[in-house]
């Protein structure tokens, strides 16, 4: 079987387990997606813009990791 796509193979066929949580959150006023490491550790995996100077930010790179607890609200 043939399978076209960006995607990376090890998230087609891997099980739920092995799929990371990544969450978008807003950071100093900026989009930002969110992986899960370890604990309460999470890294910035990507910045969501249409500023170009957030781009620049030292404090929004990519890989950086920082300590981020989410909440979950109730009704």
């Amino acid at each position: 079987m043939i399978h076209y796509t960006l995607m990376d193979p090890q998230l087609i066929w891997a099980s739920e387990d092995d799929i990371p949580v990544i969450i978008e959150k807003t950071i100093k006023g900026v989009q930002v997606l969110l992986r899960e490491e370890e604990g309460e550790t999470w890294s910035i995996q990507r910045v969501i813009s249409t500023n170009p100077n957030d781009y620049l930010r030292s404090e929004l790179q990519p890989g950086l990791r920082i300590k981020f607890i989410p909440v979950i609200l109730k009704n």
